[in-house]
């Protein structure tokens, strides 16, 4: 347990309030780095403000937002954070699992800025301390970060700048966050495919110029990526993917590491391991609900009941896997429509159905999934319409 050796009040306060906890070394928390989802927003206005700060508040639900998973512990309150204010999930998360505390007096303080030191205190906290040169930087000698800074230089995170500063006790800005939190994480821009973003990405305060810019766009846009010689090259029309909806989204990424692994597969090995995930993963529930084409929004409604109960219908598995297909950049459409069934004597069996087509091709996790256990293989994945199953012909029909 780290022991703390008081030496004025006033230090005492600082310490609290930048929370550093007992074993907080040893915090059994990780922030992914799997998926490349966006982790900041800009500031409206098609504005960034990279030289803005950042809040107590922004860090923790930044933060809390790539953590791997989530325990929902309440076990610290804080005076000035409750039920209402919407960075509470993320500020109790952070503080129960010793990563963060607050003030002296019980109160948190989230509009506060967050300074250079603190914010990366709390980055080594999800970390194993390393052994540093404590000298890096001319103006840390002393300070209660040390060991903190000392660590994060030995990883390669932060340097000392052109004066040999670094200026810890300086609210960090929005950019220097950023540049920092991508090296933590491993993320490296694609500037090749940043560069080919068209003109709805990207801030008009932060020009190509801007030392800072391709860090911007790595932290602020959504992409799936694969691994080539080493360097992760995002997957051209995965940019800027969404459901429309933020809560579904961040379930869809986490379906995704689970279902994917982006640092080894190709793209294509990708799309079957994420089918394969869907049909192998989820059970049937035979909702009462049925769609057509004509129906605006049962992807989304038909995802988010899926995910919630680990299971569903045709329009459930076919919308799932379809927003799993879109992350990866193919043009997936999900469609409610029909499949017809004809026989060798001519007779015929027509149902609605759900399922996905991309480039022309069938995908059809809900037979898959219904027929695994006599077929023992995948057979729905990416044939032509019109096939013969069991000595059926199957025509889809939207």
């Amino acid at each position: 347990m780290l022991k703390r050796i008081i030496v004025l009040v006033l230090a005492v306060a600082m310490v609290l309030s930048l929370g550093i906890p007992a074993m907080a070394d040893d915090n059994p928390s990780k922030l992914t780095s799997a998926t490349h989802e966006k982790y900041i927003n800009g500031m409206g206005n098609g504005k960034f403000s990279p030289e803005g700060t950042l809040t107590r508040a922004q860090v923790c639900q930044m933060l809390f937002n790539l953590l791997v998973e989530t325990s929902g512990k309440e076990t610290k309150s804080f005076s000035d954070v409750n039920k209402n204010n919407w960075f509470y999930a993320a500020v109790t998360e952070l503080a129960a699992d010793g990563l963060l505390m607050g003030y002296p007096d019980g109160s948190f303080m989230p509009d506060n800025p967050i300074g250079r030191a603190e914010y990366i205190a709390i980055l080594c906290r999800f970390y194993e301390l390393e052994p540093g040169n404590t000298g890096f930087a001319t103006d840390i000698s002393g300070h209660w970060s040390i060991k903190y800074l000392a660590s994060a230089y030995a990883k390669g995170w932060i340097e000392a700048d052109e004066n040999g500063h670094f200026r810890p006790n300086e609210p960090i800005t929005r950019a220097d966050a950023v540049v920092i939190l991508n090296r933590v994480l491993g993320r490296v821009p694609d500037k090749a495919a940043i560069d080919a973003l068209d003109s709805s990405f990207g801030f008009t305060d932060v020009p190509k110029t801007d030392s800072a810019y391709y860090d911007i766009m790595e932290a602020a846009t959504t992409h799936t990526y694969t691994v080539s010689g080493g360097t992760a090259k995002w997957i051209k029309g995965s940019e800027g993917f969404t459901s429309g909806s933020a809560e579904l989204d961040k379930q869809l990424w986490d379906l995704m590491a689970k279902a994917a692994d982006q640092s080894t597969m190709t793209r294509e090995q990708m799309l079957k391991s994420a089918y394969t995930y869907v049909v192998n993963n989820f059970r049937y529930i035979g909702y009462s609900a049925h769609y057509t084409d004509a129906d605006k929004g049962w992807e989304k409604a038909s995802a988010e009941l899926m995910l919630k109960n680990n299971g569903g219908n045709c329009y459930c598995f076919a919308a799932v896997f379809g927003y799993l297909a879109q992350m990866l950049g193919y043009d997936a459409v999900p469609h409610a429509g029909t499949i017809k069934m004809t026989k060798s004597d001519g007779t015929q069996d027509s149902r609605d159905h759900a399922f996905v087509m991309i480039d022309k091709l069938i995908y059809d996790t809900m037979y898959d999934f219904s027929n695994k256990a006599s077929w023992n293989e995948i057979r729905l994945f990416g044939v032509e319409n019109g096939l013969t199953v069991d000595e059926q012909v199957w025509e889809y029909i939207f």
